[in-house]
């Protein structure tokens, strides 16, 4: 069963489970926190299947997109303090 849908693909299309597993990882690739395995994956499937390389530069860009619009405060030490105290002292 193959999953690719887009109309017009020119790259062959994935198996149902490449795709199933493309989309479990991918948030841990964009991330930079996927395996090496898991990375080479994402990078081969993305050559090969239209619907994964459409999802992942729609991820990708997403990512992008949200970086670019938030961005850090710094905290009030006093706000800081209160927050751990009541995590239990994490730091």
């Amino acid at each position: 069963m193959q999953i690719n849908t887009l109309s017009g693909s020119s790259l062959p299309k994935a198996s149902k489970v490449e795709c199933e597993k493309f989309i479990k990882v991918l948030y841990n690739v964009l991330d930079g926190e996927a395996s090496a395995e898991d990375t080479q994956f994402v990078k081969e499937l993305i050559t090969k299947c239209d619907y994964c390389k459409e999802c992942y530069e729609t991820h990708e860009e997403l990512k992008a997109t949200i970086r670019e619009k938030v961005s850090r405060k710094e905290v009030p030490g006093e706000l800081l303090s209160f927050i751990k105290s009541q995590l239990g002292g994490v730091s």
